[in-house]
């Protein structure tokens, strides 16, 4: 082409040429230039999400915090309520030793008022015997006139 030009031949071609490359490198530029902007758009709004990214991995790790604290207060009472169950079943384990104890004074007792019983009727046997004797020899000398 540079010796077409050099010769003087027709040059239209040539222009058309030009003017045609010329549309095409500022269609490329335009297209350039959008992409840049969506480029800067994107980058914006990567900066955006990365942001709130953020954000939410600082929310994150304050819930998490609050659930160890939470956690730890569980455990804090879980223990507390193990060391109340083990006080309750050494409390139910005195209970059942004085019931036991309570259940053999109540044996003993009512062995006791048995054999109280028991003393009084014999000792009441001998009264009740002496006492009709004396009303027998009662009525006997009621009766000899």
């Amino acid at each position: 082409m540079t010796a077409d030009l050099v010769d003087g031949e027709d040059l239209e071609p040539l222009r058309h040429e030009i003017l045609r490359l010329r549309d095409q490198a500022l269609g490329a530029e335009a297209e350039n230039e959008h992409l840049r902007e969506r480029i800067a758009n994107q980058d914006d709004r990567i900066a955006e999400l990365e942001d709130r990214v953020g954000e939410r991995d600082t929310r994150i790790e304050e819930w998490k915090d609050r659930v160890g604290e939470r956690d730890t207060r569980i455990a804090e009472r879980d223990e507390r309520i193990a060391d109340q169950n083990t006080r309750i079943a050494e409390r139910d384990t005195r209970m059942a030793e004085k019931d036991r104890r309570i259940a053999q004074g109540e044996t003993r007792i009512a062995e006791l008022e048995d054999e109280n019983r028991r003393l009084h009727e014999d000792l009441a046997r001998p009264a009740i015997i002496r006492l009709a004797r004396r009303i027998v020899r009662g009525s006997r000398k009621n009766e000899q006139p």
